[in-house]
């Protein structure tokens, strides 16, 4: 399931990328993590906090561009952008 959830986020930072909503080359590298309180979901990526510093954009921004993107993928039953510290 990692894989898969890996491989969304790579295809919808490449499309975001193509359409010029993300213009940074820069990727850090594609972290899942399982929340430690369950109530925040099954997994967690700290991708727009790193990306914020090379795109010069709010971590929020980032993660509502990416969100765009990977709303469509039928493996998702809910996506939710979490304030910093969730």
């Amino acid at each position: 399931m990692k894989a898969e959830l890996v491989s969304i986020i790579e295809k919808s930072l490449s499309a975001a990328r193509g359409e010029g909503d993300l213009r940074s080359s820069e990727r850090p590298p594609i972290l899942l993590e399982i929340p430690k309180d369950e109530s925040n979901g099954d997994y967690a990526t700290p991708l727009a906090m790193g990306l914020a510093s090379h795109e010069k954009r709010s971590p929020r921004l980032i993660a509502e561009t990416l969100v765009r993107y990977m709303k469509d993928e039928r493996v998702f039953e809910k996506i939710e952008i979490a304030g910093p510290g969730f």
